[in-house]
C-alpha cells in the first residue's frame, strides 16, 4: 500500500481523520490541477509534490494531523497575510503554514527546501525551553525575525505523513527528546483535561 493509499484510507474515517476534535467534518473531494495551480501562482513558489500529491488525490484539505491540512485557499490566505508587507512581522520566504493545533500552534513546511522539512511554530513556547529541550540539530535556523520558537519537528514531510499515517501522536513527538519524554507529557496533558 502506499502512503497516498494510507493518508486516504485514513482519512476516510471520521474517527481518525484528524487528530484534534474539530467536527470530524467529511472530507471534500480532491483539488483540480487548476485549483492547485491557482494556488501556487498567489503563493509564488510551487508545492511541495508530496502535499501537491495529497491535495490532488486525497481531499482538499480537512484531513491529518491536528485539526487537519488546511484546505487550499486557507493555505494561500494564511500564508500571504504573514508576508504581507503591511503586517510587521517578518516571516520567513516558503516557510507554508499547512495545520493548526490550536492555541495558536501549528505546523509548517520548509518549502525552500526538497525534502520540505516540517517546522513547528509555536509562540507560546519561550525559545528559552526550547534550547533546553530540543536538540541543536533541530533548531531552525531560517526563523530569522520570527520572535516566536520555531523548531525542525522532522526532516521530511513524507516521513512525518508516514507516521502520522501509521497512528503516531505527532502532537506530543515534537516536544520530546525519546520516548520516555513522550509517555511523561502524555501523562501530563490526560492529567491537565481531568482538572
Amino acid at each position: 500500500m502506499t502512503l497516498i493509499d494510507q493518508i486516504r484510507l485514513r482519512a476516510a474515517d471520521p474517527a481518525t481523520a484528524t487528530d484534534e476534535d474539530n467536527g470530524k467534518l467529511p472530507v471534500g473531494p480532491p483539488a483540480t490541477e487548476t485549483q492547485i495551480g491557482d494556488a501556487e501562482k498567489q503563493l509564488g513558489f510551487l508545492l511541495p509534490p508530496l502535499l501537491r500529491k495529497i491535495y490532488g488525490s486525497v481531499g482538499n484539505g480537512g484531513f491529518g494531523p491536528g485539526a487537519g491540512i488546511f484546505d487550499l485557499a486557507t493555505l494561500v490566505k494564511n500564508y500571504t497575510e504573514r508576508r504581507h508587507p503591511k503586517t510587521g512581522r517578518s516571516w520567513p520566504v516558503q516557510l507554508l503554514p499547512i495545520c493548526d493545533w490550536g492555541a495558536t500552534i501549528e505546523t509548517c513546511l520548509d518549502c525552500t527546501d526538497p525534502d520540505s522539512p516540517v517546522i513547528r511554530h509555536d509562540p507560546n513556547m519561550p525559545k528559552a525551553d526550547v534550547n533546553d529541550r530540543v536538540p541543536p540539530s533541530k533548531h531552525y535556523a531560517k526563523a530569522g525575525a520570527v520572535k516566536e520558537a520555531c523548531w525542525i519537528e522532522s526532516m521530511t514531510f513524507e516521513k512525518w505523513m508516514t507516521d502520522w499515517a501509521d497512528g503516531k501522536r505527532l502532537f506530543y513527538a515534537a516536544y520530546s527528546r525519546d520516548d520516555e519524554d513522550l509517555e511523561d507529557l502524555m501523562d501530563e496533558d490526560e492529567e491537565e483535561d481531568e482538572e
